[in-house]
């Protein structure tokens, strides 16, 4: 239908995170790190409608065309990333 809202496919997403920390002397030496979007899954993350004065006409007629000119705009999640953190407590 051309009025109704865009429903996004549902996505699973795998993160792995851990850590491990050591009291040396009198000091804490930790060592963190994370990987998300394990299976570096292409998704979208959200959207929006773009912006224009048109009535429903021209609205239909933009759509029928097969590739609409003010067509739904998309911004995707980013693929696999990773995180290292090492910290020394003084």
């Amino acid at each position: 239908m051309l009025l109704t809202q865009e429903r996004l496919p549902a996505i699973y997403l795998l993160n792995l995170n851990g850590g491990k920390s050591w009291r040396i002397y009198k000091r804490y030496v930790s060592l963190f790190a994370s990987i998300n979007n394990v299976f570096d899954v292409t998704y979208k993350s959200g959207g929006y409608e773009q912006s224009r004065n048109a009535n429903f006409g021209q609205a239909f007629i933009d759509v029928q065309r097969g590739a609409p000119q003010f067509g739904n705009k998309h911004w995707y999640g980013y693929g696999r990333t990773y995180f290292v953190n090492l910290a020394i407590s003084f």
